[in-house]
């Protein structure tokens, strides 16, 4: 089913912002609050839901080490504030 939707691009703050009814995202199968992937190209902006990454998606570009930053290691080391648990 395709579904046409003329509309244009608003401010929003500092952003622009476009406005999406609910027809048009049930017609391409979106739900509220789903994640989605947004891709832009030369002319064009592909709005696609956010596949599932697996574990190994995740890993792909870990090379089997990790150096903390400062700002982990603050985090790390910091002490409890209220009624943490560790």
């Amino acid at each position: 089913m395709s579904y046409v939707l003329d509309t244009s691009i608003k401010v929003w703050g500092n952003s622009n912002a476009i406005r999406l009814s609910k027809e048009l995202l049930a017609a391409a199968g979106f739900k509220e609050n789903e994640k989605i992937e947004i891709i832009a190209e030369s002319e064009q902006i592909i709005i696609k839901k956010q596949a599932k990454k697996t574990l190994e998606d995740m890993f792909k570009n870990y090379q089997g080490f990790y150096e903390p930053t400062e700002e982990d290691n603050a985090w790390l080391n910091m002490k409890a504030m209220g009624a943490e648990k560790w």
